[in-house]
């Protein structure tokens, strides 16, 4: 099994927002963390997991284990909804964060 743990954050400095990631492979103490634009705690969440995910070893299971709800909730009940909705919300608008959420999105 390839277990990576992922964590995003937004905060503010100085009055300035610094939004960073970080993704972790267990078992090999593989890092990939940096810095995300733009300046959103849920984006940088959803980075850190699909970096984790592009990361693994495609010949391996993989389990991503965020520390945020709000990913787990929007990869495994939201995206079918959305991608049976071509990626519009309930009120028909684009969801916020595709291109992060989809290949070429």
């Amino acid at each position: 099994m390839d277990l990576w743990v992922t964590d995003g954050s937004c905060q503010y400095h100085q009055g300035k927002p610094c939004t960073g990631c970080a993704s972790l492979q267990v078992t090999t103490d593989v890092i990939l963390q940096g810095t995300v634009t733009p300046r959103s705690g849920h984006v940088a969440e959803i980075v850190a997991a699909v970096a984790a995910h592009d990361a693994a070893d495609k010949e391996t299971p993989i389990m991503i284990c965020p520390d945020s709800d709000w990913v787990i909730q929007a990869l495994i009940d939201w995206m079918p909804v959305w991608i049976n909705r071509d990626m519009k919300s309930a009120d028909n608008k684009p969801v916020a964060y595709t291109k992060y959420l989809m290949p070429g999105g």
